[in-house]
């Protein structure tokens, strides 16, 4: 049973993991280091065993790149936290998959692509972010008439900079 967090991280689309019960992951990645936390709390939530992956592996102790217990053919389900152009998790999901293991889906927090036609899938693979520019642009526009409002005056620097900046929150 997957409980509130992996279901929350999917509360925004109402296909693909929630309501596919053929999908049967095994374990849940974060991509390092932003996203180790937020994976963790999801593993934690959702009763599956939580995998932490290194960006390069050890040259002591395990010498592993991916500690936790898990076998080939297992499947994970890879949380990032933002994706900008999305080599960080292409990167991983080599590595992920050098190990045995098969990567199920993919969930990010924020997407700061713009202009993508296609978001329900990231390199072939199923994908769902919570919030991508898209929803950001929307809430700027709807916030537009309220300079007052401190959300309102960090979009308006972001888009009139055209800045990279993202904004942080607890989840």
């Amino acid at each position: 049973k997957h409980t509130n967090s992996l279901n929350s991280l999917n509360n925004k689309h109402n296909t693909n993991y929630r309501n596919n019960t053929t999908i049967t992951p095994t374990h849940i990645i974060g991509i390092p280091y932003g996203a180790i936390s937020i994976a963790s709390k999801v593993a934690y939530d959702s009763h599956l065993p939580f995998l932490i992956i290194r960006k390069e592996k050890k040259e002591y102790g395990t010498n592993k790149l991916i500690e936790g217990h898990y076998n080939k053919g297992d499947k994970v389900i890879i949380i990032e936290d933002v994706v900008t152009t999305g080599n960080s998790i292409k990167e991983q999901i080599i590595n992920i998959t050098k190990e045995g293991l098969i990567v199920d889906h993919i969930f990010t927090i924020f997407d700061r692509r713009s202009n993508i036609t296609n978001r329900e899938t990231l390199f072939s693979y199923n994908y769902t972010s919570l919030f991508n520019m898209d929803d950001i642009n929307q809430l700027h526009t709807r916030m537009k008439d309220n300079p007052y409002n401190p959300l309102y005056r960090v979009l308006n620097i972001i888009n009139r900079t055209k800045s990279q900046l993202i904004f942080s929150c607890d989840v």
